[in-house]
Order: structure tokens, then C-alpha cells, then sequence
């Protein structure tokens, strides 16, 4: 599910079910064309397709991450800092989902599954690999 379909009662009545939540990264830097920007954010479509469909009883996906900052070091800090409030608002796992290939070689704490540009059944696999090593 999305942040946006919860109010406030439901979340505190099924919180304890939802224990993944799915951080969005667009990676864009400002410097693509509005026809650019658009494939980006269709790719990024499809990569959370691979994941939010097929574990919509589990996950949560927050709002994207539009953009990267130039400085890769203060990018991943950043990122990690958004994966650890995801954590302490309660998520035991983050997996963070893009579609931008620069990405492909990040090592990112509190971020405990990194997909870039996954088909379906490699997200099947190694979703159920994470929570099967950390459940």
C-alpha cells in the first residue's frame, strides 16, 4: 500500500503487519528535460511494480526521493538517515527501489535490500531471501 490510502486509524490498527517499507528513489539531477524527467519516473513505476504488487499485504511505499544530490557521500547519508526514521517509526526493514542504473553499486546503511531495475521474479527472490534471513 501507499502512504497516501492510510488515516490514522487503520495505521495504528494494522501497523504491526506492515514491517517493510519501500523508499522510492527517482535519483534525477535537475539537468533532464520534462520528457526526460517523465521516462524516469515511468521506469520507476515499473521497478515498484516488481515489489509492491505481489507483497501489498506487507509493505508500505513512502514517497519517492526525487532527487540526488551530486555529492554521492552526502546522498547516501542522506538516504540512509530516511531509512533510519523509517526504522525507528517502526519498519524492521527498508528496501530502497530505483530505476536509476548509478545507483547499482551504492552500499547504503539501514537500507536492507538495494534494487535497481529489477524484474519481477528477481524481487520475488530476493524479498523473500531478506525476510527469510532476518525473520
Amino acid at each position: 500500500m501507499k502512504f497516501s490510502e492510510w488515516n490514522e486509524a487503520d495505521w495504528l490498527s494494522l501497523q504491526l503487519y506492515f514491517d517493510t517499507c519501500i523508499l522510492p528513489i527517482t535519483a534525477l539531477s535537475g539537468l533532464e528535460a520534462p520528457w526526460q524527467m517523465k521516462h524516469a519516473l515511468e521506469r520507476l513505476r515499473d521497478a515498484l511494480d516488481t515489489v509492491e504488487v505481489p507483497f501489498k499485504g506487507r509493505t508500505v511505499t513512502m514517497p519517492a526521493v526525487q532527487y540526488r544530490i551530486a555529492d554521492e557521500h552526502l546522498f547516501v547519508q542522506q538516504i540512509a538517515g530516511i531509512a533510519s526514521n523509517c526504522k525507528a517509526s517502526g519498519f524492521k526493514y527498508v528496501i530502497a527501489i530505483s530505476a536509476a542504473n548509478e545507483l547499482l553499486n551504492l552500499s547504503i546503511p539501514n537500507v536492507d535490500l538495494l534494487l535497481v531495475n529489477p524484474d519481477k521474479s528477481t524481487s520475488l527472490k530476493l524479498v523473500g531471501e531478506l525476510w527469510q534471513k532476518q525473520d
